[in-house]
């Protein structure tokens, strides 16, 4: 994955849309759209401006990576739903079965499922979380103090997040877009600061 995104070049912010069941994921920038079902959707939307870009070798190379991953751990485990290039970007949409496909795929901690789940799997969640109210990030609460009932998404990697769910709860690494997304904080260039805040992204929902 990381090699296909070397190749696509640098993150380019446009405006992304596609049908996802019931609901729009709806996106500027990289990001992943977690279903209820279990589901994942990732998007990544890339220039692809260099002469020596190829179309036909991205997509080559994409589905080369796919086909290895699906033969060690199912065919449906990940799957390239879209890969077009228009106007020097390069748009791909790519989906999960799940939670652990995803990891695997990508070489980085991931994780998306109950809070009950997730300390079962030896995730502390021990970092500082915060209530969220509309588009602002209110006081912080400990995890012990957090209701019955929630899910929650971790991960390594700076993307934007979008759940089936409404937020309640965020890492200090994110901005609130709305009750279901949130992204990465950015500097004053618009850019992801890689390493602000928290090791992990972390949404809490229900």
């Amino acid at each position: 994955m990381r090699k296909m995104r070397q190749l696509a070049g640098l993150l380019l912010l446009a405006c992304v849309l596609t049908g996802c069941g019931s609901s729009t994921f709806e996106t500027k920038e990289n990001a992943i759209y977690v279903k209820d079902e279990g589901e994942i959707i990732e998007a990544n939307v890339e220039e692809f401006s260099k002469k020596y870009y190829d179309e036909k070798e991205l997509k080559q190379f994409v589905e080369d990576s796919i086909d290895a991953y699906t033969k060690e751990h199912g065919k449906d485990a990940v799957s390239l739903t879209e890969l077009t290039v228009e106007k020097k970007v390069a748009t791909m949409f790519l989906q999960y079965e799940n939670g652990d496909a995803f990891k695997g795929f990508h070489g980085e901690d991931f994780f998306a499922g109950t809070m009950a789940d997730a300390l079962a799997k030896g995730y502390s969640l021990d970092g500082r979380f915060f209530k969220v109210k509309g588009k602002k990030i209110g006081e912080e609460e400990a995890v012990d103090t957090l209701e019955d009932g929630l899910k929650v998404v971790i991960m390594k990697e700076r993307m934007g997040i979008q759940v089936d769910g409404k937020i309640c709860y965020v890492s200090d690494n994110v901005t609130v877009v709305n009750d279901h997304t949130v992204s990465p904080v950015r500097d004053e260039n618009n850019e992801v600061i890689p390493h602000y805040g928290e090791e992990y992204i972390t949404v809490i929902y229900k």
